[in-house]
């Protein structure tokens, strides 16, 4: 599994990140994705601070429903 698609690996990666900076950062992600070789898309919301949502809560929070366009 590559982390740009997993929405799972994606938040424990933030949460990794934060708690190894001593929670003194806050972690978003800004993630694009291309498929076949079509224009690449938003699959993330940037403006979510990932590494602050529990474990346990499920990725609707960030990972946007449809990318746009």
């Amino acid at each position: 599994m590559v982390m740009a698609t997993d929405p799972m690996m994606i938040r424990q990666t933030a949460r990794l990140i934060s708690d190894d900076l001593g929670g003194r950062v806050q972690v978003a992600a800004d993630v694009r994705l291309s498929f076949n070789g079509r224009t690449s898309r938003q699959f993330t919301d940037p403006e979510v601070v990932i590494s602050e949502a529990p474990l346990t809560e499920a990725v609707e929070g960030f990972i946007l429903a449809q990318p746009p366009g």
